[in-house]
């Protein structure tokens, strides 16, 4: 099977799994989350725990009564990080492996909170279940992930190959790769 195919294949398929896990329930806490929702509010999320982190680092108590198990929301950067995955997957092996690693391993870093930022005023509830849009987004990471080092293993062509590729006169098929 042709490379760019088997590539092209894996990058639709993780793009996919995201938009559709952006149609789930994401988790449960004392109400089920929509993943779309958690998407786009996340960020919110990582600055209140920043937030919260500040006041406990500096002792300030500006943010009031904050439960200091903090982390959860953390696993939201994910998101940039698999989307820089995608941005670089085409180009660069060694960068978009990175990033698709950093952002599994954040997914998987959300498994290991047992409470999460629940509303905007930062209110902590337990983590009661995990749902199709949690599972769906991890998968779409972790196909890429798959590809991403499937793709850096691959062995190098030679510039010779390469060119030959490139040559709109490549008659001779011995010299040709398809």
């Amino acid at each position: 099977m042709n490379i760019k195919k088997v590539d092209s294949f894996i990058f639709s398929t993780s793009i996919v799994l995201f938009i559709i896990s952006l149609t789930q329930e994401a988790y449960c806490t004392n109400q089920c989350k929509e993943s779309l929702g958690v998407f786009l509010s996340g960020g919110l999320g990582v600055f209140l725990e920043l937030g919260a982190l500040m006041d406990r680092l500096l002792n300030i108590n500006t943010v009031g009564k904050v439960d200091y198990k903090i982390g959860a929301t953390f696993s939201w950067l994910a998101n940039p990080a698999l989307i820089i995955a995608w941005l670089t997957y085409k180009e660069s092996k060694t960068t978009s492996l990175v990033f698709t690693i950093l952002s599994l391993a954040l997914m998987l870093s959300f498994l290991m909170f047992d409470k999460v930022i629940d509303n905007e005023a930062g209110h902590y509830n337990k983590i009661i279940s995990y749902k199709s849009g949690y599972w769906l987004w991890l998968c779409s990471s972790g196909v890429l992930a798959a590809g991403a080092l499937v793709k850096k293993n691959e062995p190098q062509q030679s510039i010779v190959v390469r060119l030959a590729d490139a040559s709109p006169f490549c008659y001779t098929r011995p010299l040709c790769v398809s």
